[in-house]
């Protein structure tokens, strides 16, 4: 995708009494094209270059954020504001030179913004576009970020090494705009039990927050294990 075009929906300016037409109609009055309001490349003269990725929407006030390129390895996430098209800031602060951004789960609350890539957790300003943090793990976390309000989860090896220097995934949290990190949920089991082929017994994988008939918030924590003679592929 060479170019990002915002249209307008069902507009009607009346200024004179004339009506300005913000939209093309066919013979049945259907709708067959909008009104183009803005173009913005996001690379530099329409010359595609490899991009970093946003999967999810993510937006703040009347701005979005979208991957741009400058050239080859020269990659940003850019906000744009949606009603003009001009580019509000642009963020490259990666963790290695020439470095992109596959942002494929990410968590905001308010105008912060964090995202995981293996060992480096990430959080950007978006009012800003400053980087609120960037810090190098000791460890790998899994990308899939949850969280409520300003607590975010990420799920990764627990500090406990159990018997046999078992591991198991246990879920940590984090209190944004801060990089602290804390382990929270560890299942409880001593991994005896285990395929003894395999160092890891299983773990948190996917946690979702819900709200419940009463108003209470619950974490539903999905744990996995492999039981003896199971096959597991570990992430």
């Amino acid at each position: 995708m060479k170019s990002i075009i915002l249209f307008t929906l069902f507009c009607v300016v009346v200024s004179s009494c004339k009506k300005e037409e913000t939209a093309t109609t066919d013979s049945n009055g259907v709708t067959i094209a909008m009104k183009e309001l803005w173009r913005f490349p996001l690379h530099v003269n329409n010359r595609f270059f490899s991009n970093s990725e946003v999967r999810s929407s993510v937006m703040y006030n009347d701005n979005v954020l979208v991957p741009t390129t400058e050239g080859q390895d020269n990659r940003f996430l850019t906000m744009l504001n949606i009603n003009t098209g001009k580019p509000v800031w642009k963020w490259n602060d990666f963790s290695f030179p020439n470095g992109n951004v596959n942002m494929k789960y990410t968590y905001q609350n308010g105008k912060y913004l964090t995202h995981q890539d293996g060992s480096w957790s990430y959080c950007i300003d978006l009012e800003t576009g400053k980087t609120a943090y960037k810090v190098r793990r000791d460890r790998s976390f899994n990308p899939y970020l949850t969280g409520i309000g300003s607590t975010v989860f990420f799920e990764g090896y627990s500090d406990t090494v159990l018997s046999n220097n078992r591991k198991q995934y246990a879920l940590f949290t984090s209190n944004l705009p801060s990089e602290k990190m804390t382990e929270t949920v560890r299942a409880q089991l001593s991994g005896d039990y285990a395929e003894t082929n395999y160092n890891t017994i299983g773990g948190m994988n996917v946690v979702k927050a819900i709200v419940n008939a009463e108003k209470d918030t619950l974490l539903a924590c999905f744990y996995g294990e492999p039981l003896p003679k199971w096959y597991i592929n570990t992430f």
